[in-house]
């Protein structure tokens, strides 16, 4: 019976594209197949399989299937297409994201493939005597006996022996009859992501839990194999991943596979290494990023086929297609990195706990300062909440303090009570850190005279100076200028940098402690993950005595000997627009006083006019279920999630006016269409307007009703889609924003 089928396919279309089928390989949901696309032919997924067109449309024949077995089974793609409709993204882009690089193309993928070569039995080496080469070479297979030799083995070993021509002579042998060749598939465990820098550790015996430890373990235990959501709720220091790896144990026995999300690729490396002394480096392969496509697509097959069992991966990971998965941990569950804030703007937590629920599996979700959401979901039922209170290695938390800027000035950034305590450090060879969120050398370059800022042209942005280099970077569209050295406005000389930067600290410290190793964190100097590794390595060697960093320092690292952590600039959190940004301060000021003090007493100072604010008293007591508790209750009263649902219409052009008129008419099409449990505000320019040259507009609406909401969403993009004005700038949906900026 002639066949038709769906295909989803890379293109920005809110669709599905039905080709006749009439190939004799027989075809299933989740295979790839080459279709034609007007001029072009594309690799598409088949979403459904159907007997008969679509009413009135002439469809196109498929003119090839790729694979002889799906690449995404049925769960995997049920999920995918849950995605595409939750956050109203078109479903071909969606599937692109779940498949690495090589099956996104006309391509297979294929286990990585090594030649052996064996002497022959009866060697015959007396023909070769008037070919010493062929000889030489011959001898060398010969020694290798049954095991015979690799070709990259041969080819080291012939360079030794200074035997040129290796691939000539090779071929020769085997005319010959004289050598035979064997191909063999090599275990995908042998990544490039495993054996880079992990050759020398040594696998570690499982960790005996304290009592805290034993007590989580059991709780989360009892809820059973099937779907559960437990939240992890551990200060820092506490052992959560001891408790993970002794889930991870059970799930192990039972021959199944662990999905293990972290939120930033640079945790990858100590996160890897954890897990590799734990579980050996053949069950445990890493997905981000930062892989080099080979090792990112070998990683997906280990993943895909079942033959590694432990998988890490940062929040793309969350769509790795998965042969038999038991559990799938989320850590750091409140990072904000786990959305993505460009193009399919999806939430990997939230998937991931739809995942889980979908293969019937639990789901731990762990943080030392929960987001709201999951705590409100522990409130309401619907997550089980477990608590760690105690550090593992150490009696208690770090000791915080404050430092009140308005009794003592801060020079240069940091306050005369600092720099004590950070020489007093310094005299006991203890290692600090000093925190700023804040890369360059100053935010604003300021003119005394006129009261001019040097601006960024393409938004409306001041430029970031930065001192090596003498330029000016825009740290929002990357555009990079010199320094001038008059004002733009009224031509004076000398202007001020205002405020600091980590390079302003930097060079602070330098000149206040000249005989002291101090290094900074940021994406300036460490631009490369195998830059970040280097420092983090120098670190754990105490190789350095002052670490100056970003938020990069602050999520989930590891430093035994940082025994004081100095925040610089805490009250920037204060005095935003952001609704989260309270939340977001909090978590941040506890993430990062938890590097302190892992192994012996710890000391933070926090500089701050406001030191009597809630927010920051709560960090000071260590009190973030508090702070949680207030800070849900103002939620609450003021119609913010968690209890109510927001969507925002982004709209972008380079024409002044034309996005904020696209939504404007946006919200008319939206008022017909409007549910009772739905607020739509009025349409406006973006609190920053002008961004990479783009003009830039939005629209919020919130919703009482999730469900309400997605059905008026999916109803209003299929109307605007149909209008000619959703062509005159470009626009998106983000479903749950995390910014509203």
């Amino acid at each position: 019976m002639l066949k038709f089928i769906e295909v989803a396919l890379p293109v920005p279309l809110r669709q599905l594209f039905t080709y006749e089928y009439s190939l004799p390989q027989p075809v299933d949901e989740g295979m790839r197949v080459l279709v034609p696309f007007g001029r072009r032919q594309l690799v598409g997924i088949v979403v459904r399989l159907s007997s008969s067109p679509p009413k009135g449309v002439k469809c196109k024949a498929a003119l090839n299937v790729l694979d002889s077995k799906p690449v995404l089974d049925a769960p995997l793609l049920q999920l995918l297409r849950w995605a595409s409709q939750y956050y109203q993204h078109p479903i071909g882009d969606v599937i692109q994201t779940a498949l690495p690089k090589r099956l996104r193309q006309n391509k297979s993928l294929t286990a990585p493939q090594q030649t052996i070569y064996h002497a022959a039995k009866d060697s015959g080496a007396e023909v070769l005597s008037r070919a010493p080469q062929q000889q030489k070479l011959l001898a060398l297979i010969d020694a290798a006996g049954v095991e015979g030799l690799s070709d990259e083995v041969l080819k080291s070993q012939s360079e030794q022996a200074s035997i040129k021509n290796v691939r000539g002579l090779i071929k020769s042998l085997l005319e010959k009859r004289l050598v035979t060749q064997t191909v063999v598939e090599l275990p995908l465990t042998i990544l490039e992501s495993s054996i880079s820098s992990n050759k020398s550790l040594h696998k570690l015996g499982p960790i005996v839990l304290n009592k805290e430890q034993r007590t989580a373990l059991q709780n989360i235990q009892d809820n059973g194999d099937e779907f559960h959501c437990t939240l992890l709720n551990g200060v820092t220091g506490s052992g959560k991943t001891e408790v993970y790896f002794s889930l991870i144990d059970r799930i192990l026995e039972r021959e199944q596979q662990v999905l293990v999300l972290f939120p930033e690729i640079a945790l990858t490396t100590q996160l890897q290494q954890r897990f590799i002394q734990r579980f050996g480096a053949h069950n445990v392969v890493s997905l981000h990023s930062g892989l080099a496509d080979k090792a990112r697509n070998l990683a997906w097959l280990a993943a895909a086929t079942g033959e590694v069992p432990i998988v890490l991966g940062t929040r793309l990971a969350v769509f790795t297609a998965l042969q038999n998965v038991g559990l799938i941990v989320v850590d750091e569950e409140h990072d904000s990195s786990f959305k993505q804030q460009e193009g399919f703007r999806y939430q990997a937590r939230s998937v991931a706990v739809k995942r889980a629920s979908d293969l019937n599996i639990p789901i731990v979700l762990g943080s030392a300062t929960p987001s709201l959401e999951s705590l409100h979901n522990v409130a309401q039922g619907r997550y089980t909440q477990v608590h760690l209170r105690q550090r593992a290695a150490t009696d208690k938390l770090p000791e915080v303090s404050f430092i009140d800027l308005n009794h003592y000035p801060a020079d240069e950034g940091l306050s005369q009570p600092v720099l004590q305590a950070l020489g007093d450090n310094l005299k006991r060879g203890e290692q600090s850190m000093v925190f700023i969120n804040r890369r360059g050398f100053a935010p604003v370059l300021f003119c005394s005279h006129c009261q001019w800022v040097a601006p960024c042209l393409r938004c409306d942005a001041p430029l970031t100076q930065h001192k090596h280099g003498q330029r000016l970077n825009c740290h929002f569209c990357g555009a990079v200028t010199q320094t001038p050295k008059q004002c733009g406005q009224c031509g004076e000389e000398g202007l001020l940098p205002l405020g600091e930067g980590t390079q302003r600290i930097e060079q602070q410290l330098e000149r206040t402690f000249p005989e002291a190793k101090i290094t900074r964190f940021d994406r300036d100097v460490m631009a490369s993950q195998q830059a970040l590794e280097q420092g983090l390595q120098a670190v754990h060697d105490q190789e350095i005595d002052i670490l100056v960093g970003t938020q990069l320092l602050t999520k989930g690292h590891d430093f035994d000997h940082v025994s004081l952590v100095a925040v610089v600039n805490a009250d920037s959190g204060l005095h935003s627009h952001d609704y989260r940004s309270t939340e977001l301060l909090a978590a941040q000021l506890i993430q990062v006083a938890g590097r302190a003090g892992r192994s012996k007493a710890g000391q933070v100072l926090i500089q701050s006019r406001h030191v009597q604010h809630p927010t920051l008293q709560a960090v000071a007591q260590h009190d973030y279920q508090g702070f949680a508790q207030a800070a849900l209750k103002e939620r609450e009263h003021a119609s913010f999630p968690p209890y109510v649902h927001l969507a925002l219409w982004r709209a972008h052009s380079p024409h002044p006016s034309k996005a904020l008129t696209l939504l404007q008419r946006t919200a008319q099409m939206g008022r017909r269409l409007q549910p009772p449990s739905a607020l739509l505000f009025d349409a406006c320019k973006s609190p920053m307007e002008k961004l990479a040259g783009k003009y830039r507009a939005q629209l919020l609406i919130s919703c009482t009703d999730r469900a309400a909401l997605n059905r008026w969403v999916a109803q209003w993009v299929a109307q605007l889609e149909q209008n000619p004005i959703s062509r005159s700038a470009k626009w998106s949906v983000d479903i749950d924003p995390i910014d509203l900026y």
